[in-house]
């Protein structure tokens, strides 16, 4: 068969090649894999497609060449040195450096002996790697499979550090996606997730306000009913009704204890919002939590509950 001669589809027979139509399609470890012959220059093109490992709906799309039709904001995944060489897009910005993760920067990296990069392309849970290679570039085939399987192992590791870090809380979570997990107090349970927002408009304020919208939300419920309040972090922009800790917020009802006790706690704890609604406190924190930022947000909770509830009512 002819493409047994092409050493770069050789090294890789376990992809068990079979003849297309313009070239050959395998498989190798749940990524599809078709390579193309451009018919000068030794050159092929070669596709990879698999499974997206993260239950999230998302486009994201990285390339060393620049902006593609449709992808027309270059946003940062928090590795300067990356984004200085790459063009990246997401639609969710504020999982960038969830999604693209150590592995994963370090496989697109790798451009090979003949400097050909690897374009990266995410839409509704496929992965698409798409790139050109020499046919005596044996390791070609190796590179599209790193960036698939760099995805997976972010993913497993951001999960894995989630979990470490609940566990630091004296709490409990599971590997899973979305990330959740459950604080263990002596008053009762508290519930934690992640939150994020997505841009809606293509005003470069709103997508920088979605890019650090990444926040750890902790909330508590009991059966006592309070009057309804919030405070939100606000960007520069947005009018303001407090400034705590050099950062702006703004109050939407009454504060059932004292300010300065707030503003502490805004420093210490990077505290970004709690919104009280009848049983329920939530209060979140910028980022993936810390267990000192957990600890914060855990006392903003006490301190509703002991202004407002009686303290037979234990929050769960």
């Amino acid at each position: 068969m002819f493409f047994v001669l092409v050493m770069f589809l050789d090294a890789r027979r376990d992809a068990g090649w079979l003849t297309a139509e313009h070239g050959v399609r395998g498989s190798i470890d749940g990524v599809e894999l078709t390579c193309e012959s451009r018919w000068w220059g030794n050159q092929w093109n070669v596709t990879g497609e698999s499974a997206f490992p993260i239950p999230e709906k998302l486009t994201l799309f990285v390339s060393e060449r620049g902006m593609d039709h449709g992808f027309w904001r270059d946003l940062r995944v928090g590795d300067s040195r990356f984004d200085a060489r790459f063009f990246v897009f997401c639609d969710t910005p504020a999982l960038l450096p969830i999604l693209v993760g150590e592995a994963t920067r370090a496989a697109l990296s790798n451009t090979g002996p003949n400097r050909h990069d690897i374009t990266l392309y995410v839409r509704d849970g496929r992965v698409k790697t798409t790139g050109i290679t020499m046919k005596d570039d044996t390791q070609s085939i190796d590179r599209h499979l790193a960036i698939h399987r760099g995805l997976a192992e972010d993913h497993r590791a951001f999960l894995a550090r989630w979990k470490e870090r609940m566990d630091a809380a004296a709490g409990r979570a599971d590997a899973t996606w979305p990330p959740t997990a459950t604080l263990l107090r002596p008053s009762g349970a508290l519930l934690v997730n992640l939150a994020w927002t997505a841009p809606t408009t293509r005003d470069a304020s709103d997508w920088d306000e979605a890019a650090d919208s990444l926040r750890t939300e902790i909330t508590a419920h009991d059966d006592r009913a309070r009057l309804q309040w919030s405070l939100h972090e606000v960007s520069a922009t947005t009018p303001c009704t407090h400034v705590l800790a050099n950062r702006r917020f703004v109050l939407v009802g009454k504060l059932p204890f004292a300010l300065p006790v707030l503003e502490n706690i805004v420093r210490q704890a990077q505290l970004a919002s709690v919104v009280v609604h009848q049983d329920r406190i939530t209060v979140g924190v910028r980022g993936i939590a810390t267990s000192r930022q957990i600890e914060g947000a855990v006392r903003v909770i006490h301190l509703v509950v002991d202004a407002t509830a009686d303290h037979s009512s234990p929050y769960r």
